[in-house]
């Protein structure tokens, strides 16, 4: 099996040289039996998803925010609220068990009452009302009683009531928090990738790899969809949804 290798134009720009990448997933096929090679891999692209995640979230919050300053928030409220709930869970799934995926703790807050109780706020958000309706944490459903001032009972009267935010602190809090972890595991990145670079380095016959790069036929070009083989103008305006 040859690795596969595409061309980088960043990079080369970047490095000023021209210059291609292997998957790390293909080097880790020629070093089958390498369980560190596995493990520091692992580790590295576990916490760049982490990072990603959190960004995600951060600039998530950051439209959020706009739409509420700008006094916005009902004309799109499912826009709000979306964004809003998602942004908590980027943050909240990396504090949860995930098979084969580093858990992160409490320990990220270095003790600081204010930030911790922030959090665990959050992730029960996120466990007892987004993900699973246990608790009314920051919306409700009521059912009333309608009757008549004679006495009558004329029907029964549902009310579903979302409060977006419990205060408008509170997407500031959640703001904090991700940077807080996510300068954390901004400084652990670069650590992470000069271990692993370094172990690579080391690796015996690994110049082999460079020779099937070498070749012009090696190279993969982007196989992504374009919208417009798919019949989208993107200048269209959208039509409202309708029942068939």
């Amino acid at each position: 099996m040859n690795p596969r290798v595409l061309p980088l134009s960043s990079v080369e720009q970047h490095m000023k040289q021209k210059c291609r990448f292997l998957n790390l997933r293909d080097v880790i096929t020629y070093y089958p039996d390498d369980k560190k090679l596995l493990g520091l891999t692992n580790r590295l692209h576990n916490y760049q998803a982490i990072r990603h995640d959190l960004r995600r979230a951060h600039n998530l919050l950051g439209e959020v925010i706009k739409v509420q300053n700008n006094q916005d928030l009902l004309k799109s409220p499912y826009l709000f609220s979306a964004g809003w709930f998602y942004a908590v869970i980027l943050y909240a799934r990396w504090f949860k068990s995930t098979e084969g995926r580093p858990r992160l703790g409490e320990d990220f807050f270095d003790g600081d009452t204010s930030l911790v109780d922030k959090h665990r706020y959050f992730i029960e958000l996120r466990d007892k009302y987004i993900a699973h309706y246990e608790k009314e944490v920051i919306g409700k459903t009521e059912i009333y009683l309608t009757y008549s001032l004679s006495g009558d009972i004329l029907e029964l009267s549902p009310l579903c009531l979302e409060i977006y935010v419990q205060s408008k602190h509170d997407l500031f809090d959640l703001s904090k928090l991700i940077e807080a972890v996510h300068n954390k595991i901004n400084d652990l990145v670069p650590k992470y990738e000069k271990e692993l670079l370094e172990y690579i380095k080391g690796l015996p016959s690994f110049s082999k790899l460079f020779d099937h790069a070498k070749e012009a036929s090696a190279v993969v070009e982007s196989t992504a969809p374009c919208p417009y083989e798919y019949g989208f103008n993107l200048d269209e305006r959208f039509k409202p949804n309708q029942s068939p």
